[in-house]
């Protein structure tokens, strides 16, 4: 999925190892999109970054040596290795589920603090076709 927005990591619960990275609005997009990775096992990813897409990686390669050790517990987990590409580099995070949603929460107003009624107002994103 390309995506092509600036994400900054905003929220992070190690107790549900969720994981929230922002794009806040700006003067072109005017509504903040959010990634929440979901049961996050692993992150190799900076605090921001210039995001250009998103996919799910079904092939490990010998390039992801950070899943060496793991490449088959990760796998047998049904856990997901998703690949966050910038113009210049490639970043990883292994979790179980990724949900992407557009909203008009303050930069750092978190959606997991919020009542079930606002959550209402979140606009989902499909990605299953990542």
């Amino acid at each position: 999925m390309i995506i092509k927005r600036k994400f900054s990591l905003v929220g992070w619960s190690p107790t549900f190892g969720r994981i929230l990275y922002r794009s806040p609005g700006d003067h072109k997009d005017t509504i903040n999109l959010d990634i929440v990775f979901i049961d996050t096992k692993y992150i190799n990813a900076p605090t921001q970054f210039e995001l250009e897409s998103i996919k799910e990686v079904t092939q490990l390669d010998e390039g992801m040596n950070f899943l060496s050790n793991n490449k088959i517990a990760a796998l047998e987990q049904d856990l997901k290795v998703f690949e966050l590409s910038t113009k210049t580099q490639k970043f990883y995070i292994v979790a179980s589920f990724i949900s992407m949603f557009e909203n008009k929460l303050e930069l750092l107003e978190l959606p997991f603090e919020k009542d079930k009624t606002s959550i209402k107002s979140y606009k989902p994103i499909d990605t299953k076709g990542l």
